[in-house]
Order: structure tokens, then sequence, then C-alpha cells
């Protein structure tokens, strides 16, 4: 793998997923909590999945959660989350997401148009921002292609901050998107799945060996 490029392989819903992005050297394992996502899976299956990994590589990812869900996980075995987010949710309850998860723990996925500069009170309650491609209907996993140029620019004005690239990439594109990118982890879904939902151990191999 390209030197110091990690990978999140994201929306896993079976066994056979895990273990592969598992063999090809995955560093993190996302697991979709978001009832509309077509990648939903339940704690019960989250917590049976994510068993197959270690603690701090499990990522419980959801849109804007209510407490009591993010508890129920953590009371599952999970301490990691990837939080999807208008900017006016993230005003509203960014602070109390912390302070249940904390802000090594929370990863924060807000939805920023294009031109929108970053808002600068994530830095005070999170350590990691994941920037998806933005959409006026979805609140993340487009399976669209993002602003790698924006991307970088972000990273280099916030360098206390661990940034996650996302949205529409593939073996085809991984090389292009780390070169206009200068991205340091990625993560990746629909670009390795033959169906939503479902890896392609193919298409995921090839994405790991680009990485090479």
């Amino acid at each position: 793998m390209k030197k110091g490029i990690k990978v999140k392989v994201c929306g896993l819903t079976r066994e056979e997923d895990v273990c592969a992005a598992l063999t090809q050297g995955a560093d993190a394992f996302g697991f979709i909590a978001y009832k509309a996502s077509p990648r939903v899976v339940t704690l019960e299956q989250a917590q049976a999945l994510a068993s197959l990994v270690p603690l701090a590589q499990r990522i419980v990812v959801d849109v804007e959660p209510e407490l009591a869900t993010i508890r129920a996980f953590q009371a599952a075995g999970f301490q990691n989350f990837q939080i999807h987010a208008s900017l006016k949710a993230c005003e509203a309850y960014l602070a109390e997401w912390a302070s249940v998860i904390g802000r090594d723990n929370l990863w924060i996925a807000p939805r920023l148009p294009s031109g929108t500069p970053l808002p600068k009170m994530l830095g005070h309650y999170t350590t990691t921002v994941v920037l998806d491609t933005y959409s006026t209907k979805r609140a993340g996993g487009t399976g669209e292609v993002g602003d790698w140029e924006g991307f970088r620019k972000f990273q280099a004005a916030h360098t206390n901050l661990q940034f996650i690239l996302a949205g529409g990439l593939t073996a085809e594109n991984i090389k292009t998107a780390l070169t206009e990118s200068t991205a340091c982890f990625v993560d990746v879904n629909s670009g390795v799945e033959s169906v939503p939902g479902l890896k392609d151990p193919a298409k995921l191999a090839a994405f790991f060996e680009a990485l090479k």
C-alpha cells in the first residue's frame, strides 16, 4: 500500500466482506446504523460483524443520531462514531455528541456545500473530519466524486484535524484522487461493491492494489 495512506471500508453488511477487508489491510471498518441507507445493519448485526475486527477499528456510521442510539451502540462494544450532519445540526448537537462519545472518538461528516468554509467550532469537539460529496437530497454515501482540490485546501488550512476523503472513490480514480487531494486517509464504499451493501472481492482487491 502507498506509504502513509489509511483506508476505511464502509457499508459492511456481511461477514465475508469484513474478512475480505481485513485481508486487504483496511484500517477502519464502517457499520451503518442509518435506517434510510441501503447498507443499514441492526445493532445486533453490527455487533456480530464488528467482533471480527479490533475495537479501535470499529466505526458506527449514522446521520444525526439520538443519544439513546449512541449509548446503545456503546453498550454493545462500540466507541467510535462517524456522524453525518447538516451545519445547523452541528451547531445544535455537536457539543452534546462529543460529550457522550468523546472528542477523539467522534468523526464528524458535515454537509458542506461547495465554497462553504469549515466551521471553526468543529475543532473544539472532534479531531477527525470526513469530507463526503455534498448533496441537497442525501446525507452521505452518494457514490459521486467530490471536490478534491477543496479537500486539499481544507487539510492544509486545518493541520490540527485529521481529514478523511470520501465520495465515489474507485480503483480507477484513487491515484488521481490522492494526487489532487493529498489525502492520507480515504473512505471507500460503493466503489468496491457489486450492488449496494455487497462488496465485490475483485473490486476491493483492485482498490488496495492501486494503492501499492
